[in-house]
């Protein structure tokens, strides 16, 4: 290729790496989870009661002929919780999520979860230097990332869904 014709291909000085979709969790808490892991937003569903689970975990859906747990995830994520989080009129919808299962190190599979969302989710590219050590995150929500970038000046973690999920698996 000559110098003229390589002079007209597109350069760009920032590579990006993937997209993520942001999910807000609440007014507070933004978090991330990667491109093909968000299937479906549902703003049409009814919530089934799990007797004698825990607070952040004890509600379900049905969907598409599967029960689906769903997480109020801000009771995991953030380290403070000003008061008890509850599926309350902010929400907007729940965000289906597919993750990988996972059991002595190989793949099992897909499982679905679902996450409050208090406004529809936001594709966005991410780039290299975008990227932060998960250190840069609060401890609970270090703890489900497995990866963090920054966004508008904030620190964000994508999700490690299969962990955060894990102890539903067979739900």
């Amino acid at each position: 290729m000559s110098q003229a014709q390589s002079a007209v291909l597109p350069q760009t000085s920032v590579e990006q790496l993937g997209e993520a979709w942001l999910l807000h969790l609440s007014q507070h808490l933004c978090v991330a989870v990667g491109r093909y892991e968000l299937k479906y937003l549902e703003t049409d569903y009814e919530l089934i009661q799990v007797p004698g689970a825990p607070d952040y975990c004890n509600r379900c859906i049905h969907w598409q002929g599967q029960l689906i747990p769903l997480l109020e995830a801000v009771q995991l994520l953030q380290d403070f919780v000003s008061s008890k989080s509850s599926l309350a009129s902010e929400v907007s919808g729940l965000a289906i999520v597919a993750y990988e299962l996972q059991g002595g190190g190989d793949s099992q599979g897909m499982g679905l979860g679902a996450l409050a969302v208090t406004r529809p989710p936001t594709l966005v590219g991410i780039s290299a230097e975008q990227a932060l050590d998960l250190q840069a995150l609060p401890p609970r929500l270090r703890q489900h990332s497995r990866a963090c970038f920054t966004y508008q000046g904030q620190s964000l973690g994508c999700l490690n869904l299969g962990h955060l999920f894990s102890p539903f698996h067979g739900f």
